[in-house]
């Protein structure tokens, strides 16, 4: 059977490629396009010829269907090349000069070491040509017929070439559609370069027949759509060659090749060369399937199913992006962890929860108050300060919420408190912790919907509302109501009675100096008090501002130092919300360009973007569905379809920034997404994702303890303590904030995790380039990026606080510790492990932690670490890869 079919509508292949139209005089008898000066047919230009004043003709290298190809030095720049001239019979054949056109057009969209460049379109005398790179070698179909097979190593070598250079075109939407030994030359240095695009399109094409038959897919051959998949059916029949020295199907005619291909059967390989390894014959077998969806997903990804040898750093080397299947399908088989390596993981994991629930007592704000009073037990003592104070109409609508009073905490960092250690937080007053109660007369409906129990939303304003907070023992330290806005009562002719007022706050009036009323009321009030005195178990001068309407109190409020005037207006907000919003708008303008070139190059991870945006929307609107409700229905749908939308925009705005980052991680370092990839292809049993979950989980309860030593330092060094931490108090209320504090933790992980990530990429890439440009060696790449980043950091500290530059050495040594960590853990374990650090330090600090069973919060505490340990011992288990946890000797025994 002839080689090509060259027929109206049907594409012939390129010149001086062994490629013949029927009819057509063979070439020169050379070894390739090396050819011999000696020849005697020298074509329609002989030797020394010179074309356009430019060109100066070497010799014929060799003519095919798609015109002759010359060697021919170019006397300007005084380099060889190669012309390539169309026939003189197809000179003015639309669908000739079409092609020759496309050749060019195709071929300049690809740059790479293992692909023939392609440089410009030249006529002489209405003679068209082109330019291109001469290689001074042979083709591989020359080379083949020369010698038979390849030796294994060096067919390894050049297979892994040829797929690089295909990725390369494939990279640019370019599909070959002709690939074949006779269009890939091997130069004398052994390297290869796959050429003739002159059937190439971008994008896949329905055209008929078009290219060589023996070469082509079985869709090809049927006249169906080449895409990708049809260049990677092309790759197996070229390595079949290259590993047997036979051609995979050895039909004469046309339609017994499509009979071969329908048959489906096909030589093994290890059949024709028993000693090949069977690694590569799954390979080749794997592209030569007649489905495309079962054959390899690029071409990459058949480099990484040869034995021997890294593809992935062979792709890096030669300037490629590999593709997300390729990195999640390297290594891994070294992740599986010992039984011994796994139990280690295991207990340093233990000991670090029991040490993080242990230092808490010793560090967190909420061990050091007086806690001991249930939510429910507080619900009521709000109510019977209401209720004593004359509003005993029973609510439509109420909540309550446990708050920190950050302005305290912040005052008491600054002026005195953090001197003393915060002794007086063992007191309960000043309080730390508050716990919110808010009544209405109709239903409560936030003006945001994504507010959740916000004391200020909506106003109070409502007649008959109520809002008052008292500290962690039930004492009032404030209360205000709203009076009615219609009133036909008289006016109360006697004085309100302040006493209830004072007994519920725990005061005693004759230790208070009356004085001038300074801050007016939210509501109207006919009558306005103020009294001025001190904490009874501080030093600490308070003012008490109350007011009343008609003898009833509708204000009562501790001013202290650090109570802010919440009314007045704030000229710096409007600044600070300006800026940070033209960061963000920048920042996701930046994304769409990103994302957009990434789509257009083909080396966006479409699917893995699409999982993160489904599991971000996922995250969001399930803290939806663990609100507290509305009563309403009409209300509560609402605010379900903005937590929708909302959660639409979040997943389209990760989804746009993965995107835009993930693409250029993965070709800058993409040994760190192994595990990712994994995870997000869904191969949650992997080894590797295990040992990340383990290796994830002990990192980041170790940067829990890392913060709760720093945290004590202070202390026992007798300097200034700075805020206790401070964990969410949610989980006090309802078990639904326990989840939600699991789902916001996750969503602080992945973003982290992310941006970490891409920040020590981009600083890791100047780095490299820095030391390229200056002459170093980049072997210490990663740790002269971990020492830029430990820098900034520093300097961090430096821009803060006069209290932070007191005790900067403390603070390195914490930001040090804190780098390393999270260093080791990326250079060493990657994306996947650094998403569970971080997770699992949110968790860890955000929820309340604790030894002592007697602890309000022991229940969430526990369960957390249990939890916790859970997912370390899941970890252990999926990185033992199916084999026994404990090893097969200790299975053994067991049995």
């Amino acid at each position: 059977m002839q080689d090509d079919v060259t027929a109206p509508g049907i594409g012939g292949s390129a010149g001086g490629d062994q490629t013949r139209l029927a009819g057509t005089p063979s070439r020169p008898t050379s070894s390739g396009w090396l050819g011999s000066s000696t020849n005697v047919d020298y074509g329609r230009f002989p030797p020394g010829e010179i074309i356009e004043g430019r060109y100066r003709v070497i010799g014929l290298l060799g003519r095919g269907g798609m015109g002759e190809v010359y060697r021919a030095d170019d006397l300007r720049l005084g380099q060889a090349v190669a012309l390539k001239f169309l026939p003189e019979t197809l000179s003015h054949d639309p669908v000739r000069l079409a092609q020759f056109h496309n050749e060019v057009r195709t071929a300049r969209q690809v740059s790479h070491p293992n692909v023939c460049r392609v440089y410009d379109i030249g006529d002489a005398s209405g003679h068209l040509f082109l330019t291109m790179e001469y290689v001074d070698g042979e083709d591989l179909s020359s080379l083949l017929r020369r010698i038979g097979r390849l030796p294994e190593d060096k067919a390894l070598e050049i297979a892994r070439q040829i797929c690089a250079g295909v990725a390369a075109a494939h990279e640019r939407g370019v599909i070959h559609r002709d690939l074949k030994p006779a269009n890939i030359m091997l130069d004398g240095a052994g390297r290869i370069r796959v050429m003739d695009f002159s059937l190439a399109t971008v994008g896949a094409m329905t055209e008929g027949i078009a290219g060589t038959p023996a070469y082509m897919a079985p869709e090809q051959l049927e006249g169906r759509e080449a895409t990708i998949k049809s260049d990677i059916y092309a790759i197996g029949l070229v390595f079949y060659e290259l590993f047997t020295g036979r051609r995979a199907f050895d039909a004469k005619t046309l339609a017994d090749l499509v009979a071969q291909h329908s048959s489906g059967s096909i030589t093994a390989p290890t059949e024709l060369v028993k000693a090949l390894d069977e690694t590569i014959e799954r390979a080749i077998l794997r592209c030569l399937e007649g489905d495309p969806a079962r054959r390899p997903t690029s071409a990459l990804a058949v480099a990484a199913s040869l034995p021997g040898g890294d593809p992935l750093a062979a792709a890096l080397a030669a300037g490629e992006t590999p593709s997300p299947e390729m990195v999640a399908a390297v290594g891994g088989e070294s992740a599986m962890l010992s039984p011994a390596a796994g139990l280690t993981w295991l207990g340093l994991t233990a000991v670090l929860l029991v040490a993080v629930a242990g230092l808490a007592d010793r560090t967190s704000l909420l061990a050091r108050i007086p806690l001991f009073k249930p939510v429910p037990v507080l619900l009521d003592r709000a109510e019977d300060v209401r209720r004593s104070l004359g509003y005993t109409d029973v609510p439509v609508d109420q909540y309550s919420s446990l708050a920190y009073d950050r302005a305290y905490l912040e005052w008491g960092e600054h002026h005195g408190s953090g001197e003393t250690h915060w002794r007086e937080l063992a007191d309960g007053r000043p309080a730390a912790v508050l716990f919110w109660y808010r009544t209405s007369p109709v239903a409560i409906i936030s003006k945001n919907p994504l507010n959740v129990n916000d004391l200020e939303d909506p106003p109070l304003t409502i007649a008959g509302s109520t809002l008052l907070a008292i500290d962690t023992k039930g004492r009032l330290t404030s209360f205000a109501a709203v009076p009615p806005q219609v009133d036909s009562s008289p006016p109360s002719t006697g004085t309100t009675d302040w006493r209830p007022l004072f007994a519920a706050a725990s005061l005693d009036p004759a230790t208070f100096t009356e004085t001038t009323p300074a801050r007016t009321p939210l509501a109207f009030a006919d009558e306005r008090r103020a009294w001025t005195g001190t904490l009874p178990e501080t030093k600490t001068p308070v003012t008490i501002e109350a007011a009343a309407y008609r003898g009833r109190p509708v204000s009562f409020e501790l001013v202290a130092p650090w109570t802010s005037a919440s009314r007045q207006p704030d000229a710096n907000r409007d600044s600070r919300d300006s800026v940070q919003t033209g960061i963000i708008l920048a920042l996701l303008v930046a994304a769409v360009v990103l994302a957009r070139r990434n789509l257009r190059s083909g080396r966006a991870d479409r699917r893995g973007a699409f999982r993160l945006a489904v599991m971000m929307f996922a995250i969001f609107v399930s803290t939806w569905v663990l609100l507290p409700h509305l009563t309403r229905l009409t209300d509560e749908t609402d605010r379900l379809f903005t937590y929708i939308g909302i959660g639409l925009f979040i997943a389209g705005v990760m989804y746009l920034v993965y995107l835009a980052i993930e693409p250029f991680v993965r070709r800058s370092w993409p040994t760190m997404l192994v595990g990712w990839s994994r995870a997000l292809a869904g191969q949650l049993r992997d080894a590797v994702v295990g040992r990340d979950l383990i290796v994830g989980t002990a990192s980041g309860v170790a940067l829990t303890a890392l913060t709760q030593i720093n945290a004590l330092v202070p202390g026992f060094m007798g300097w200034p303590e700075p805020v206790p931490m401070t964990s969410n108090v949610g989980v006090l209320e309802h078990s639904r904030y326990f989840v939600l504090n699991i789902t916001t933790s996750i969503n602080n992980g992945l973003q982290n995790a992310l941006l970490s990530v891409m920040i020590f990429t981009v600083l890791r890439e100047l780095v490299k380039r820095g030391a390229s440009r200056l002459g170093f060696r980049s072997a210490s790449t990663d740790y002269v990026t971990a020492a830029v980043v430990l820098l900034l950091m520093i300097a961090l500290q430096l821009a803060q606080g006069d209290s932070d530059r007191a005790h900067l050495g403390l603070a390195v040594l914490y930001t040090f510790a804190v780098l390393l960590t999270f260093v080791i853990v990326l250079l060493r374990y990657g994306l996947l492990a650094t998403f569970v650090m971080f997770t699992a330090n949110s968790l860890t600090i955000r929820m309340p932690l604790t030894l002592n069973s007697g602890s309000l919060y022991s229940g969430p505490a526990w369960l957390t670490l249990g939890l916790l340990f859970g997912v370390a011992t899941l970890g252990f288990w999926m990185a033992r890869g199916g084999e026994p946890v404990l090893g097969t000797v200790m299975a053994a025994e067991a049995r």
